[in-house]
C-alpha cells in the first residue's frame, strides 16, 4: 500500500471537511437558495486555496538538496566490523539492503549456487542481467524481474538517443541465438527458434522491441555458457551501491558479462538537520554523500572533515576522504 504524504492528507481532510460542510448547508431548510450558493462559492475558494498552499509547503519541503560523490572502492575492508562500528559510535546503520530497496523488493535470481561466484561475492547476492556480445557495438542483454526475462538486442552505433533496440541486418545468425538461448533457459530448439521470430518481428517498432520470456534462467547452465564462450573473467570493483559486474573474455575481447548485486548499507550521522551518509559494501566499495536540510550550505572543507571523523570512528583510513570528488544535486524537477 502507498504511503500518504502531507499533502494528500490535507487534501483528504480538506475535501472531507468540504463535503460535510457542503452537506449541512443544503440539509439547512432556513437557508435561501442564493445563500447557499454563495456559502458554496466561498467555501469552495477556501478549498482552492488550501490545496494550493499544502502543494506550495510540499513543493518547499521537498527543496532538499545534496553533495553526492560517484563512488570508490577501498579495497581491503573488514565489512562486519566497520558495522560493529557504526554501531558502537551511535550512528544509524540502515541495511543490509540490496541497492537502495529492502531484500523481498530486490528484482533478479537469488543468489545461484555457483562456486566461482559465491567464492568472490558470497552466498547473498542478486544476479541483474546477463549481456552476450557479438559483432562491435552489438549485445543482447537478458533482464531478470518478477519471475520473467526482458530479452532484447542492442546496436550502439545507433543514432537514436533512446537506444531502441537494433535492426536485424545488425544480429546474428538464428543459429548462434537459439544457442545462448537454449542454454540460459534449457529449452528445446524450436522454443527458442520461436523467441528468435518474436524478437525479430518486435524489432523496429516502436512500442516493443523486447520479448518478454516468462521463465527465469537455469543458471548453472547460463554460467557454463558463459565459460564455454570465453578463456578468462574478471570482476569489476564496486562502489558503494553493491553492484558488480563480471565480464567473460575469449581473446581479451568482451564476449559475455553477468551483472551482480551484494548487498549494501548506509551509516548516517545526523547533524545540524543534515544527514551524512556513507553507504558502503561487502566488497570495499564506498559512497558518501550529504543531504541538506532545506536552504542549507556547507563549506566543502566542514562536511568533510565530517566524514573524516566518520571514517575514523569506523576504522577506516580519513585521508580516504580527500580522494572523493563530490557534486552538488537540487532534489527538485
Amino acid at each position: 500500500m502507498a504511503e500518504l504524504t502531507a499533502f494528500d492528507l490535507s487534501v483528504i481532510v480538506s475535501g472531507t471537511i468540504f463535503a460535510g460542510l457542503m452537506l449541512w448547508v443544503w440539509g439547512k431548510r432556513g437557508i435561501t437558495l442564493r445563500k447557499k450558493g454563495q456559502i458554496t462559492v466561498f467555501l469552495l475558494t477556501g478549498l482552492a486555496g488550501v490545496i494550493y498552499a499544502s502543494f506550495a509547503f510540499a513543493l518547499i519541503s521537498m527543496d532538499n538538496a545534496s553533495y553526492y560523490s560517484e563512488g570508490r572502492n577501498l579495497q581491503k575492508m573488514d565489512y562486519n566490523q566497520v558495522m560493529a562500528n557504526a554501531r558502537q559510535a551511535g550512528y544509524v546503520v540502515d541495511g543490509p539492503n540490496f541497492i537502495d530497496s529492502e531484500l523481498h523488493d530486490a528484482e533478479g535470481v537469488w543468489s545461484p549456487d555457483v562456486s566461482q561466484v559465491r567464492s568472490y561475492l558470497g552466498n547473498n547476492f542478486w544476479v541483474r542481467s546477463m549481456n552476450y556480445y557479438f559483432s562491435e557495438g552489438v549485445f543482447m542483454e537478458l533482464r531478470f524481474e518478477n519471475g520473467t526475462t526482458q530479452l532484447t538486442f542492442y546496436d550502439e552505433a545507433r543514432q537514436d538517443t533512446e537506444l531502441e533496440g537494433t535492426g536485424t541486418d545488425h544480429m546474428p545468425d538464428d543459429g548462434t541465438i537459439r544457442a545462448r538461448l537454449r542454454a540460459v533457459f534449457r529449452i528445446s530448439d524450436a522454443e527458442a527458434q520461436t523467441h528468435v521470430l518474436r524478437l525479430k518481428g518486435s524489432i523496429g517498432n516502436e512500442s516493443s522491441y523486447t520479448e518478454v520470456i516468462t521463465k527465469e534462467p537455469d543458471f548453472n547452465s547460463a554460467y557454463d555458457d558463459m565459460k564455454t564462450i570465453s578463456d578468462r573473467f574478471a570482476f569489476t570493483a564496486t562502489t558503494g551501491t553493491g553492484l558488480t559486474r563480471q565480464i567473460f573474455y575469449q581473446d581479451n575481447r568482451p564476449v559475455g558479462s553477468i551483472t551482480y548485486v551484494v548487498q549494501n548499507s548506509r551509516i548516517i550521522h545526523r547533524e545540524n538537520g543534515n544527514d551524512y551518509i556513507v553507504r558502503i559494501d561487502p566488497k570495499g566499495g564506498v559512497n558518501l554523500e550529504v543531504r541538506l536540510s532545506i536552504g542549507t550550505e556547507i563549506p566543502e572543507e566542514d562536511y568533510r572533515n565530517t566524514f573524516r571523523k566518520m571514517f575514523s570512528d569506523l576504522g577506516l583510513d580519513p585521508e580516504e576522504v580527500a580522494d572523493f570528488e563530490f557534486e552538488y544535486a537540487s532534489l527538485i524537477w
